[in-house]
């Protein structure tokens, strides 16, 4: 995994100008609900969640899906004073040179606000990796074949980023990667944690 033991602990408003346009949010519940502890459990690591940063006139933006809200823009600084989580800053670090146009990834996440939220995808997804389920159904990993459904949240944040040029996941479809499936991704570096 990408995020260090020791976080880098950074105050917001002294790191706020080195996130750039497109970089990856991924939130560390301090007290997860059960649906948190579920996603956490399930991936293996400590995220349940994950957004794109995103600037506009000024302000540092966290775009994603969020359940029972759809996919939205709230400010950064807002989302960090909530004290019962913490959101690591993820910078996308292409292979090469020009793989990663951070403009079309900001781009599609813009695109896709006011969307509903992919329950639809979140059930298969979910449902495919019960044990029995994981017998039975093959693993999803063409991203070609991806869902015209609406995105729950590291679906949203998969697409973006494949929409800039990179594929965070190998051999995992956007609808099956998960977000400690990105912080372990070889195309994100752990920055810091915002508090």
């Amino acid at each position: 995994m990408n995020h260090p033991q020791h976080a880098k602990l950074a105050d917001y408003q002294n790191v706020r100008g080195e996130i750039a346009d497109g970089d990856v949010l991924l939130f560390r519940p301090l007290r997860p609900g059960i649906l948190g502890r579920l996603i956490t459990r399930i991936g293996r690591g400590p995220y349940s969640h994950a957004e794109l940063a995103v600037w506009c006139h000024g302000r540092l933006l966290s775009c994603g899906a969020l359940r029972w809200h759809g996919v939205r823009a709230a400010t950064l600084s807002g989302l960090v004073e909530d004290h019962d989580c913490q959101w690591d800053v993820f910078r996308v670090v292409p292979r090469r040179d020009g793989d990663y146009d951070r403009g079309l990834a900001v781009d599609y996440m813009l695109g896709i606000l006011g969307q509903g939220y992919g329950w639809y995808d979140l059930l298969r997804t979910a449902a495919a990796r019960m044990c029995l389920a994981r017998l039975l159904i093959p693993p999803d990993i063409d991203d070609r074949r991806a869902s015209t459904h609406p995105s729950f949240c590291r679906q949203a944040v998969s697409r973006s980023l494949n929409a800039g040029g990179i594929d965070p996941v190998h051999f995992r479809a956007h609808r099956a990667t998960g977000p400690n499936d990105l912080a372990r991704s070889t195309c994100l570096k752990y920055l810091f944690t915002l508090t």
